[in-house]
């Protein structure tokens, strides 16, 4: 079973390897979190906010994130959704 967060608000918050693996993640609102090295595999992310978040080390290996913002986002050894790694 998995967590259904949808909605959720967790701006400005230090949320260092969590594993949001598998949860309902729709409009949650991590913006200017700190996001180091979390998990969001298959979560479902779609329209979620991570606006200005640290993604560094962040796992979103087949995640929904259809319609989410990344708006200024860090991007550090980022696994995206379709596998590949991004860096800026």
């Amino acid at each position: 079973m998995s967590a259904n967060l949808s909605n959720a608000v967790f701006t400005t918050s230090i949320i260092e390897q969590a594993n949001f693996g598998l949860a309902n993640l729709t409009q949650a609102n991590f913006n200017n979190a700190d996001l180091f090295s979390a998990i969001f595999t298959n979560a479902n992310a779609a329209q979620a906010l991570f606006r200005s978040a640290d993604l560094t080390g962040a796992n979103f290996r087949n995640a929904i994130t259809n319609g989410a913002d990344f708006t200024g986002a860090i991007f550090r050894n980022t696994i995206m959704p379709d596998g590949s790694i991004r860096n800026f």
